[in-house]
């Protein structure tokens, strides 16, 4: 992941497994000054795929539990959803807001 940054830029949470966001399962990362999706296709030729939101433009988040006995958690930023473990959503959602709540660095 470390390719990804940018210069002064450091991972403050990974989750541990992946996400669903759309059709695609992405591990998420956050930075001190970016949210990035990342998916790697391939096993013995690998490709990576990167999405990445400044954090300053983030807006709206929304943490949902849903279903009855097997209960899924849908973080929602700025429309985007993203389904998963409920202990990666809640500990990215806590994170995130702990970020966008100190001064960029």
């Amino acid at each position: 992941m470390e390719k990804f940054l940018t210069h002064g830029e450091h991972v403050v949470y990974a989750t541990t497994g992946t996400v669903q966001v759309g059709e695609q399962r992405k591990r998420v990362y956050l930075t001190n000054r970016r949210l990035l999706l990342h998916r790697k296709d391939g096993i013995v030729i690998t490709r990576d795929s990167l999405d990445a939101i400044d954090l300053r433009a983030i807006g709206r988040t929304t943490l949902t539990e849903v279903g009855m006995f097997m209960k899924d958690f849908i973080l929602e930023i700025d429309g985007m959803q993203m389904r998963g473990r409920r202990t990666d959503l809640m500990n990215l959602y806590r994170a995130l807001h702990t970020v966008k709540a100190t001064p960029l660095q």
